[in-house]
């Protein structure tokens, strides 16, 4: 998937993108190819007074300064105007600092499916109803993927649901979950969709 990420990266627009994976490979790919853009990521906390906090981290920021901690509401009065969107819907790990901000446990997905409303930012909603979505290379196999799944798909306007496989062979499972949620797929290679996005981008 790398290699899509860099991919992603020479895209001239400002793209929103949900990100289920804990490394930080796509915000590298955004770095090395000089991209602005800002991570969101919702707190999971283990006490409910820190509920709907987002942490906001902007790929500029330099040497001595810190992410900021913004409430729910308070994203959407951010200025976000020229960066692209990266919004980490499971957290990211970090090997020199603990945080709550991990979808781990099992009591993690059920808290996030209780409190989904106050933990996706507002401003991630709109954009969401707003653009649809394109799953690409993510597979609703096992039930907590399929939670995730089900949390944006319930934000997004119907005809505006789609998902990109990146192997012809799909599991009844999972196609009966997409049609069930009015997903539209569609089966493509990766190297096939990068030869896509190249062409694009001439």
């Amino acid at each position: 998937m790398v290699s899509f990420y860099q991919r992603l990266a020479t895209i001239p627009n400002e793209l929103v993108l949900f990100s289920a994976a804990y490394d930080d490979l796509l915000e590298q790919a955004f770095r090395a190819a000089k991209k602005p853009f800002v991570t969101l990521t919702s707190v999971m906390p283990h006490d409910t007074h820190a509920q709907g906090r987002v942490r906001v981290s902007y790929s500029g920021m330099t040497k001595g300064q810190t992410d900021s901690l913004c409430t729910h509401d308070d994203v959407s009065a951010l200025d976000l105007q020229g960066y692209s969107l990266i919004y980490k819907v499971r957290g990211t790990y970090s090997a020199t600092e603990q945080t709550d901000e991990q979808v781990l446990t099992e009591s993690h997905y059920f808290s996030f499916a209780r409190q989904v409303d106050t933990i996706i930012p507002n401003y991630v909603v709109r954009k969401l109803q707003r653009l649809g979505c394109l799953f690409v290379g993510y597979y609703p196999t096992y039930w907590e993927e399929r939670l995730l799944a089900k949390a944006v798909l319930e934000r997004v306007p119907e005809g505006m649901r789609h998902a990109l496989h990146l192997t012809h062979a799909q599991p009844s499972l999972e196609n009966a979950f997409w049609q069930r949620y009015g997903v539209k797929s569609h089966a493509m290679d990766l190297s096939e969709l990068e030869h896509y996005m190249a062409k694009a981008l001439v």
